[in-house]
């Protein structure tokens, strides 16, 4: 749904490699990841929690909904504005596309009171839950992009047929789990979210 692994990420993996060791490129994908793991503080692992990183706020967000999604706005905003002074590659178009689900988020946290008043405390509540029901379909979908890198373009096609269901049970998931979590208002959000990334 997210596309929060943004396929982009794999384009980016088997066509962009000498593109992104343009140091721009790779001071802002450091400064991003350092500053995400210091500001969320409880991840052991954020680059792998990158997969999918709805259910990892979720996940660690028990009471602090609010300030979690205000400081990974603030990274990602500035992740946003490292990346525009970067040179102008093909890299760059995909690295900014790639974050289409995290603009979204924050452009619905800062101005949606729907978003604000509804969806962001019931995450404060019961993101955990929501996130722990889902759990094994992420590690599922987490291991499926693992082994799409690894193996390459030579199995590219079956390793995408695979990936793409692992993203369809995983966000099924998350979506049937938000609405009897935090009702309509959520669930919608993430049709919205869904739709919007993946066009």
């Amino acid at each position: 749904m997210w596309r929060e692994l943004d396929i982009f990420v794999i384009f980016i993996t088997f066509n962009l490699i000498d593109t992104l060791q343009e140091p721009c490129f790779l001071k802002c994908k450091d400064n991003y990841m350092n500053g995400m793991q210091f500001d969320m503080g409880d991840f052991h692992e954020w680059s792998i929690d990158m997969v999918t990183p709805m259910n990892s706020l979720l996940k660690f967000g028990q009471g602090k909904m609010a300030l979690r999604l205000t400081r990974a706005c603030r990274r990602n905003d500035e992740y946003h504005s490292c990346l525009l002074r970067c040179p102008n590659v093909p890299a760059k178009e995909i690295l900014i596309k790639g974050q289409n689900v995290w603009m979204i988020l924050c452009h619905d946290f800062r101005n949606d009171t729907d978003f604000r008043v509804n969806i962001v405390p019931c995450w404060s509540d019961y993101g955990h839950q929501i996130s722990t029901r889902c759990e094994s379909l992420a590690s599922f979908l987490q291991a499926e992009v693992l082994q799409l890198l690894q193996g390459g373009p030579t199995g590219i096609q079956e390793s995408l047929d695979s990936l793409c269901k692992s993203v369809y049970e995983y966000d099924k998931c998350f979506v049937n789990e938000n609405y009897d979590f935090c009702g309509s208002s959520a669930a919608r959000f993430l049709v919205k979210l869904n739709h919007q990334t993946s066009q």
